[in-house]
C-alpha cells in the first residue's frame, strides 16, 4: 500500500467526520420537529418516552409550530446525517483510490444496503413523528430482510465475473461452509444449494446485525460509541491484509467510524434522568433514529460477509451480541413460554392460574435497561460498554492477524469467555430477598409490619 493510499484512507475518516458533524448541525437546526409521538400503553419510567410531543400542523409563520415536548425526546436525525456523510465519504474515495468495474460494483451494493437499512428505519421514524406510532416489529423485520436479501442476490449473481477473486466472489461454495463434513458436499454438489445456502446466511447475520444494533440504541452514546470501535476494529483486519480487492469494505467501515465520531458529540452520554432523577442536565441534542441504528448495522453486517469475517462479528461486535441476545432469549423466548406453561396452584383447582413474576436473567432488556434499573450510573455504564466493546474488537482483530494458530485462538477463546462472564452478571445481579417491614403511622406510631420484596 502506497502512501498516497493511506492519506486516502485516513481522509475517509476525516471527510465522513466532518461531513455528519455538519449534517448533524443542520438537521438539527432545521428539522427540531422531528421527534417521536409515539405513544405506548402500559405503565412507564417517568425517564421513557410516553408520547408527550405533539406537532400543531396548522400553518404559520414558521410552518411548523410545536405544542409540547418533553425534554427526553430529542430530534431523531442523526440517521439520516450518518448515512449522508458514510455515502459521501466512500464515493470520495472511491473516485481517488481509482476503483475497478468490480470493486465499484461492491462498493454499489454495499451503499444500497446502507440506503436501504436506513430507508426502512426512516419509515419507523416519520411514523412515530407523523402518526404518533411506528411500524410493527413484522414490518420492519420484512422490511430489513428484503433488503438484506437483494443485497445477498447482487452479490451472489453481479460479482461472477472470472476476474473477481476467490477471496470475494459468492458464486461457490467457500470455507468453512465447503469444509463442513457432509454439509460441504452438498453445498458443493448439489444445483442450487449453495445459493440458498447464501441468501439465508446473508439474510439471518445482516438481519440479526441490524436488529441487534437498534437494540443497543436506547441510551445517549451507547449505540454510536460502540459502533465506532466495532467499526475501526473490522478496518483493521481488512487493511492488514493489504489486498486492493478488500479496498470498498475497508472503505465503508471507516466511513462508518468517522461518521458515527462526528455524530457523538452531539449524543454524548450523560448521568441525566427526567424529572430529576440523574444527575446533572443532558449533553445529548439529537438521537439517530431507527435510519441510523440499522442502516450502521446492516452496512457493518455486508461488510462482514464480503470479506468473509461473519464469525469474527460476532466478537468484534460482541456488545451488540449480547444486547440482541438478551432481548430474544427474555423477551421473546422465556416470558411467552412462561406465561404458556408456568403456572401456580390453587386449592380446589385443576390448573390454577398464570404465574405474574417470572424467573428471568434481566430485570429489563435489551440488556442496558437490566442496569439502568439497578440504578448504575448512565455515564459510567456508556463508558464501561464502550470500555467493553473495544476490548472485543481487539480480541477479534487479534483472532483474526495472530502471527501463529494458539494465538488466534486463545483470542477467541478470550472473547468468548468475557461475552459469557457479562451475561452471567446479569442473573448474579438480578437478587431478592422478602424481608419484614415496619413502617410508620402519619403519627409516629409503629403499624403492622408486612413482608415486603427487596
Amino acid at each position: 500500500m502506497t502512501d498516497m493510499n493511506i492519506f486516502i484512507f485516513l481522509g475517509v475518516l476525516l471527510i465522513a467526520f466532518i461531513t455528519s458533524m455538519l449534517a448533524c448541525f443542520a438537521a438539527m437546526a432545521l428539522f427540531p420537529w422531528f421527534r417521536s409521538g409515539e405513544r405506548k400503553e402500559g405503565s412507564f419510567r417517568p425517564d421513557q418516552s410516553t408520547g408527550t410531543y405533539r406537532i400543531d400542523t396548522r400553518k404559520g409563520m414558521d410552518k411548523v409550530r410545536i405544542s409540547h415536548a418533553g425534554s427526553n425526546e430529542l430530534p431523531a436525525v442523526g440517521g439520516p446525517a450518518i448515512v449522508l456523510a458514510i455515502s459521501v465519504a466512500t464515493l470520495v474515495a472511491a473516485l481517488n483510490l481509482q476503483l475497478n468495474t468490480v470493486q465499484w460494483e461492491m462498493l454499489g451494493v454495499l451503499l444500497f444496503g446502507t440506503i436501504g437499512f436506513g430507508l426502512v428505519g426512516f419509515i419507523d421514524d416519520w411514523r412515530k413523528v407523523h402518526k404518533g406510532e411506528g411500524i410493527s416489529e413484522i414490518q420492519k423485520f420484512a422490511g430489513v430482510l428484503l433488503v438484506a436479501l437483494i443485497a445477498g442476490i447482487a452479490l451472489n449473481r453481479l460479482l461472477a465475473y472470472p476476474e473477481v477473486p476467490k477471496t470475494l466472489s459468492a458464486r461457490l461454495a467457500y470455507p468453512p461452509y465447503s469444509d463442513f463434513p457432509l454439509i460441504g458436499q452438498l453445498l458443493t454438489h448439489v444445483k442450487y444449494a449453495w445459493i440458498v445456502f447464501f441468501l439465508l446466511m446473508t439474510g439471518t447475520v445482516t438481519t440479526a446485525t441490524a436488529l441487534a444494533v437498534d437494540f443497543s440504541d436506547g441510551m445517549d452514546g451507547l449505540c454510536g460509541g460502540l459502533m465506532f470501535s466495532a467499526a475501526l476494529s473490522l478496518a483493521a483486519i481488512l487493511l492488514s491484509e493489504d489486498s486492493t480487492a478488500l479496498w470498498p469494505g475497508a472503505i465503508a467501515v471507516l466511513a462508518i467510524g468517522g461518521a458515527t465520531a462526528g455524530f457523538l458529540p452531539l449524543n454524548w452520554p450523560s448521568s441525566w434522568k427526567a424529572r430529576n432523577q440523574g444527575k446533572g442536565r443532558r449533553r445529548a441534542r439529537i438521537i439517530m433514529g431507527d435510519s441510523g441504528s440499522l442502516a450502521l448495522g446492516g452496512l457493518l453486517a455486508l461488510v462482514a460477509i464480503i470479506s468473509r469475517l461473519e464469525f469474527v462479528l460476532l466478537f468484534i461486535g460482541g456488545v451488540f451480541v449480547l444486547e440482541g441476545l438478551s432481548a430474544l432469549i427474555s423477551a421473546r423466548i422465556l416470558v411467552r413460554f412462561f406465561r404458556k406453561f408456568l403456572r401456580l396452584e390453587r386449592y380446589q383447582s385443576s390448573f390454577g392460574f398464570a404465574h405474574t413474576e417470572f424467573p428471568l436473567p434481566f430485570l429489563a432488556t435489551p440488556m442496558h435497561h437490566h442496569y439502568d434499573l439497578l440504578g448504575w450510573d448512565r455515564k459510567r455504564l456508556v463508558y464501561g460498554a464502550w470500555l467493553l466493546g473495544t476490548g472485543l474488537g481487539l480480541l477479534g482483530v487479534a483472532s483474526t492477524i495472530g502471527t501463529f494458530t494458539w494465538q488466534r485462538y486463545l483470542a477467541r477463546f478470550a472473547a468468548l469467555l468475557l461475552i459469557a462472564i457479562i451475561w452471567q452478571t446479569g442473573p448474579w445481579t438480578r437478587s431478592f430477598f422478602i424481608g419484614l417491614s415496619q413502617p410508620l403511622a402519619a403519627s409516629g406510631d409503629a403499624q403492622q409490619p408486612y413482608l415486603g420484596l427487596y
